[in-house]
């Protein structure tokens, strides 16, 4: 953060222009009646070396006029590089701008939906991007509001209802948990994360290897019932080249076989750091408290195991390896699952964004407790991904597509459709991947 640079003046501009529409830039914050409205963020437990994406959720009972948030991390080997709104509650406002100040480290975001409210309710506000380097110790990042003095007017963290009522939400402080990477032997581990009931998560493998690699495997077993994975992606990861790449999961036993091979010519080099991220959704009903996920025999002769390139004798061997979790939480009403209101039939809403790149959400809503299946296909009527089949409990649910098929591939460009099967109902939408 040494070589932040101040570049405020045009961003503070046109806010300041939106605040004196409002008139809510020298109002005195206040208490906000009855169930306090709160902004919640994401924590997290890595290794040094990469990136992280950090989710920030809000719950309101009341609509919104405006909502502005500062955050500040701790640390001055941390880089907040951006925020995205993408797949968030407040993606379609018609005015959202975010910034981070390279002097300070504070990330601000302002959302004004100019034309109508933010309903009640509770979801994604947005996901933080950042970012530090390999070199980094290990450490402990909080991630806070802060309240700040810009251009004689005082920032912090505040919502906005109708009436120019602003006061100030509860705020759930978010942390990054930095461990030191093995120093010896060659490693397998997983991250541990903190997410509620109801919501979708992302947990890392994370591998250290002091030798060239020709293939590598990680056999994983989710320690519950609770946790469903999703999709496994490598983007920004040490393993992005392998060729191929297979994902095998099995339900039966709550399992994954995660298998990467490596040309001999270009074997993994030696490094530490990111090595696939598992995407998971955690049962509305999830027990609180940790869910492991932990290393095993797959079916029944695969385990994690490491190959050496041939250079480097070629031998096999298992890594040392270290578990990882996901603890679950009570939901607090800030959970991207259910609404507060039952719906009164089912339905199957439109993608958002549409056209989109490279992710989407789905919504729909069940007015019961149902099994739910819902699948992409191409324009031929084949199936290419899978998003979910399990139970749902009654509410309206967000389902989100990463533009991936069920061998976590990338698809390419063009039309889509997504099909609903939840009990006697059935409904289908298309949608357009633009790259």
């Amino acid at each position: 953060m040494t070589n932040r640079q101040h570049h405020f003046s045009a961003f503070t501009i046109l806010i300041l222009t939106f605040l004196l529409i409002l008139g809510t830039s020298d109002q005195i914050l206040s208490a906000d009646p009855g169930i306090p409205d709160t902004l919640s963020i994401d924590s997290i437990s890595t290794y040094v070396g990469g990136s992280r994406v950090v989710p920030v959720r809000f719950y309101n009972d009341q609509p919104l006029t405006a909502i502005e948030m500062t955050l500040h991390e701790n640390s001055p080997d941390i880089q907040i590089d951006s925020f995205s709104f993408t797949g968030g509650r407040v993606e379609s406002a018609t005015f959202r701008l975010s910034k981070v100040d390279t002097v300070t480290g504070i990330l601000r975001v302002t959302v004004l939906p100019t034309v109508s409210l933010i309903p009640a309710g509770s979801g994604l506000l947005g996901k933080i991007y950042l970012s530090y380097p390999p070199t980094i110790s290990g450490q402990f990042v909080t991630f806070d509001t802060i309240r700040f003095v810009d251009n004689f007017l005082v920032r912090t963290t505040s919502f906005s209802a109708t009436g120019a009522v602003e006061y100030k939400p509860k705020v759930k402080k978010g942390y990054l948990d930095i461990n030191t990477t093995p120093e010896s032997l060659d490693s397998v581990w997983i991250t541990h994360v903190e997410s509620e009931q109801g919501t979708e998560t992302a947990v890392d493998v994370m591998l250290f290897n002091q030798r060239n690699i020709a293939n590598v495997a990680f056999a994983l077993k989710f320690g519950s019932d609770d946790l469903q994975l999703d999709s496994v992606s490598f983007d920004g990861a040490r393993t992005a080249t392998a060729f191929p790449k297979t994902v095998q999961p099995r339900g039966a036993d709550n399992s994954v076989l995660i298998y990467l091979e490596f040309d001999e010519t270009t074997p993994l080099l030696p490094g530490s750091g990111l090595a696939a991220r598992l995407h998971l959704s955690i049962s509305p009903s999830a027990t609180p408290g940790p869910v492991l996920i932990d290393s095993l025999t797959y079916a029944p002769t695969w385990s994690t195991f490491i190959t050496l390139s041939a250079d480097d004798g070629g031998g096999r061997f298992t890594p040392m390896f270290s578990g990882g979790s996901v603890e679950v939480r009570v939901s607090t009403g800030i959970d991207d699952e259910t609404d507060q209101t039952l719906p009164g039939s089912y339905s199957l809403s439109q993608n958002y964004p549409n056209p989109f790149n490279p992710t989407t959400t789905i919504e729909f809503a069940l007015p019961e407790a149902s099994q739910v299946q819902i699948e992409v296909f191409n324009l031929l009527g084949e199936s290419v991904r899978e998003l979910v089949n399990k139970q749902f409990g009654a509410g309206v649910h967000h389902i989100e597509f990463d533009s991936r098929n069920n061998a976590s591939q990338s698809l390419a460009s063009g039309m889509y459709f997504y099909r609903i099967i939840a009990g006697s109902f059935s409904s289908s939408k298309r949608m357009i991947l633009l790259k």
